[in-house]
């Protein structure tokens, strides 16, 4: 199945590709292909600069050129600047293509604008199943688009959203649809400044979703009073299996907090703790909640000031709990 990467890199293009100049022909590559697709390639690489004046052109054709192929599953745009105009006809595409299950628009200015056009799109496409968002300045207003997209939406999956500073409006806006979306099951949302106020909505989404497997919501500042909103949550949630939490200043009480939940939860298998200045009193926390969970599996609890002492008592606790035979825990520079 076709896999479709472009990219402002300088590497040469495919050698069927032919260059005009600095960029390749994009006209004779379309006329070709879809003329007369090759039976025997798996994956086309196209890699060239996108001269400004001519994106239009460019981004119209394109956008026909995979409503018309049948086999393109994966398109690969990140870090290309196509903006909202590029968002545009790019979603124009999905309206009517029914083979392309991954979308990667990863880092391309597209905004609030070019995140509604996508968000219309996945209102009547069937076929996506991973968008990736990330790092486009989508801000509060996106996510609403993308939110109200996902009330409807029965295909995709896997969404990345982290990078686009949607803040706590934004976060209540996706939250809120978890509520009702029943397909979803990974959720990447950090680097977005939630904050303690963001933390909540997804907590309150946690109680009431029971698709959602996968959740990184890291570097989003949610503190220790976020911590055990999410943690109040993890005492119910039966589906949630990983959570990361990285860089989100929750210290010894938010560790107090994941640790209490860890005594009740039976489904977390995979716990990310990494860069939250827990300290040894934190840690020793987590240390006493691993002696009766039996479900957890990985453990993250890097750069966290723990020290030698604490690190033994995690030690102790792991060998104390039997049931726990392959645990990952990493203790890297504490």
């Amino acid at each position: 199945m076709p896999i479709f990467i472009l990219s402002t890199g300088t590497s040469s293009p495919a050698t069927t590709f032919q260059k005009s100049g600095t960029s390749i022909s994009l006209q004779r590559v379309f006329k070709r292909e879809i003329s007369s697709p090759p039976t025997n390639t798996e994956t086309y690489v196209l890699l060239f600069p996108i001269p400004s004046y001519h994106r239009f052109l460019y981004y119209f054709r394109f956008s026909l050129y995979i409503t018309s192929i049948q086999t393109l599953t994966t398109l690969h745009l990140s870090g290309n600047s196509i903006g909202a105009e590029g968002a545009q006809h790019i979603a124009n595409a999905l309206g009517t293509n029914t083979t392309l299950t991954t979308l990667n628009l990863r880092s391309n200015e597209i905004g609030a604008e070019g995140a509604q056009h996508i968000a219309d799109a996945l209102q009547t496409n069937t076929a996506l199943t991973t968008l990736d968002l990330s790092w486009n300045e989508i801000g509060a207003k996106g996510a609403k688009h993308i939110a109200d997209a996902l009330r409807t939406n029965t295909t995709l999956t896997t969404l990345h959203l982290s990078g686009n500073p949607i803040g706590a409006e934004g976060a209540q806006h996706i939250a809120n649809a978890l509520g009702t979306n029943t397909t979803l099951t990974t959720l990447h949302i950090g680097w977005n400044q939630i904050g303690a106020g963001g933390a909540p909505h997804f907590a309150d989404a946690l109680r009431t979703n029971t698709t959602l497997t996968t959740l990184h919501i890291g570097w989003n500042q949610i503190g220790a009073g976020g911590a055990q909103h999410i943690a109040d949550a993890l005492r119910t949630n039966t589906t949630l299996t990983t959570l990361n939490l990285r860089s989100n200043e929750i210290g010894a009480e938010g560790a107090l907090h994941i640790a209490n939940a860890l005594g009740t939860n039976t489904t977390l298998t995979t716990l990310h703790l990494s860069w939250n200045g827990i300290g040894a009193e934190g840690a020793q926390h987590i240390a006493n909640a691993l002696r009766t969970n039996t479900t957890l599996t990985t453990l993250e609890l890097r750069w966290n000031s723990i020290g030698d002492e604490i690190a033994d008592h995690i030690a102790d606790a792991l060998g104390r709990n039997i049931v726990k035979r392959q645990d990952g825990i990493d203790l890297a520079l504490n």
